[in-house]
């Protein structure tokens, strides 16, 4: 988890209905109360047009029919609509007292909140992880899954995990990946952690929104790009080559334009996150300079400095 915004404010709101055990009559209300108090982000650039709507199959979290690519709790016991806040969630409870919430995100990505609600809850959280023919799945050093078709494009993928225990203090936790399942260990009954612990995989196919082009008078062009909120958190030095194919498919008969300028602005850019949002504007007047240089010197604007 990157942030922890909110959470002082989210206590005191909670300490002011009464309680946060007492105030809450069933469990799968106290988990998705669980993932407000200790990760409100998880709720930030949900889908407002319901994109969760071919996710029929009970007990899946993800469905993508254009690429091929599907996850679904493993052991499933019990799956509920719950109203929260004014919004509809269904909670995904599994047989080793885990609850899954999956939110849809504007993106077309799905992050799902597992709920630890005990210390007699599994440490490994068990997901059935489709691809298409032909594809592959590896999790790199930064700890993103990658899901590669048979010509190495990136069609998915998973940003790297966390775990959060009621406290706000960080869990051990990480990915495996075991004949066609998706394992997520966290490591909970190894230390004095506050229950319930908040963990997420978040599964997504779009880095960016489409691409466009400004033409500057006298000096160039800009390309303009703007990561998707899962193209922010997928940005694992591993994963810079999705983004850059990712651009370049979507420029398609302006590809042309992706210099080798561009490029080093682009992953200093990637580098840069979240200081670089919300948009990257790479431009084509500015000198050749190594992302790993222009970042600490120019703000990947050399020589100017700055961000744009």
């Amino acid at each position: 988890m990157k942030t922890r915004r909110f959470f002082g404010l989210l206590i005191a709101t909670v300490v002011s209905m009464g309680g946060f055990q007492a105030a809450i009559a069933d469990t799968q209300t106290r988990s998705l109360e669980a993932v407000l108090l200790s990760a409100p982000e998880v709720f930030e650039n949900q889908s407002r047009i319901g994109r969760a709507s071919n996710i029929e199959q009970q007990g899946r979290l993800f469905s993508s029919i254009e690429r091929g690519v599907t996850l679904e709790v493993r052991n499933l016991k019990l799956e509920k609509m719950v109203q929260f806040r004014g919004a509809t969630f269904r909670v995904i409870s599994d047989a080793a007292g885990v609850d899954y919430i999956p939110v849809p995100k504007s993106d077309g990505s799905v992050q799902t909140a597992a709920v630890i609600n005990s210390d007699e809850s599994s440490e490994t959280l068990r997901f059935k992880l489709g691809i298409p023919a032909g594809a592959t799945v590896s999790i790199i050093d930064t700890g993103e899954v990658l899901i590669l078709n048979a010509s190495g494009r990136m069609i998915g993928g998973i940003s790297s995990p966390w775990a959060l225990d009621a406290s706000g203090q960080s869990v051990d936790t990480r990915f495996e990946i075991v004949k066609g399942e998706l394992i997520q260990h966290v490591d909970h009954q190894d230390g004095t952690y506050e229950y319930p612990i908040v963990a997420d995989p978040w599964l997504g196919v779009d880095l960016y929104g489409w691409p466009s082009i400004t033409n500057v008078t006298g000096k160039g062009y800009k390309v303009n790009v703007t990561p998707t909120p899962w193209g922010q958190v997928m940005a694992g030095l591993g994963t810079w080559f999705a983004h850059r194919d990712e651009v370049l498919t979507k420029l398609g008969s302006q590809s042309w334009r992706w210099t080798n300028t561009i490029q080093e602005q682009f992953y200093c850019h990637i580098a840069g996150l979240p200081a670089s949002l919300p948009e990257y504007n790479l431009e084509s007047w500015r000198p050749l300079v190594n992302w790993s240089i222009s970042f600490p010197l120019y703000r990947c604007n050399p020589y100017s400095g700055g961000w744009s």
